[in-house]
């Protein structure tokens, strides 16, 4: 595989996460692997949930609070994209279910990389085997 980039670019002010940056690339670059796809860049913009919302209604026309938009960008043979994450349902998401915020975003960015190569959530199986396949590929970083 070409030489890929993950960049992460936190928007909140007075926020300091501590993502496993290097371990996150590693864990997407198999993600792409692991279905015979490259990328050669994926930003991950960590935003507060008003702007985030703002995005999801422009967008999406959804005039809602969500935990992840995700953006393709196909150039060529890579399938490049934008993940927007909104920390504030992260956080929540993380309490919710007893893991820490960077695990939490972390499981985010691996559903944004599913999304990217071509994995859907909209149907209740669909959404298990995306909960299946994040789990999997988050064991890598944290077990």
């Amino acid at each position: 595989m070409k030489s890929a980039i993950l960049e992460v670019f936190n928007q909140v002010e007075k926020s300091t996460i501590q993502l496993k940056e290097k371990e996150l690339l590693i864990v997407v670059k198999k993600i792409f692997e692991d279905y015979n796809l490259t990328f050669e860049w994926i930003n991950v913009i960590i935003m507060n949930s008003d702007e985030h919302t703002t995005m999801n209604d422009q967008y999406l026309g959804h005039n809602y609070p969500t935990d992840i938009l995700t953006f393709e960008f196909e150039e060529g043979e890579n399938m490049n994209g934008e993940l927007y994450l909104n920390i504030d349902v992260a956080q929540v998401n993380g309490n919710e279910y007893g893991v820490s915020l960077e695990n939490e975003l972390s499981r985010l960015i691996i559903h944004g990389a599913l999304h990217l190569i071509g994995q859907d959530d909209h149907s209740e199986e669909e959404k298990a085997r995306m909960k299946t396949l994040e789990d999997s590929y988050l064991r890598l970083i944290y077990d």
